[in-house]
């Protein structure tokens, strides 16, 4: 895929974690180069207080990224993918759910 070899140039670091290999770089560097290659970032999420997870998409390839950033500023490539497609808000309540 286009973005994985994006991401080669951009890494900085590869580190080991058990069998798996992770291809790791500063997070400013896979932000700027991602975009210059038409993906966004999406969404962003917590996991702990010391690593995010966020998700980069490209509407016109339909393709998508997901990464760990940990305070570091450190970010692993985690998972690549095609035909993503952006689950949009409801505009009506869904049971059970708190109103924003």
């Amino acid at each position: 895929m286009r973005h994985a070899a994006l991401f080669a140039i951009v890494c900085l670091t590869v580190t080991q974690a058990s069998a798996v290999e992770l291809k790791c770089g500063l997070w400013e560097n896979v932000n700027r180069e991602f975009a210059k290659q038409g993906f966004r970032q999406t969404g962003v999420g917590m996991v702990g207080q010391k690593m995010a997870m966020t998700i980069f998409q490209n509407d016109e390839v339909e393709e998508w990224a997901l990464f760990s950033v940990d305070v570091a500023g450190q970010a692993c490539l985690i998972s690549t993918g095609k035909f993503w497609t952006t689950i949009k808000k409801p505009t009506v309540p869904v049971p059970g759910e708190r109103p924003s």
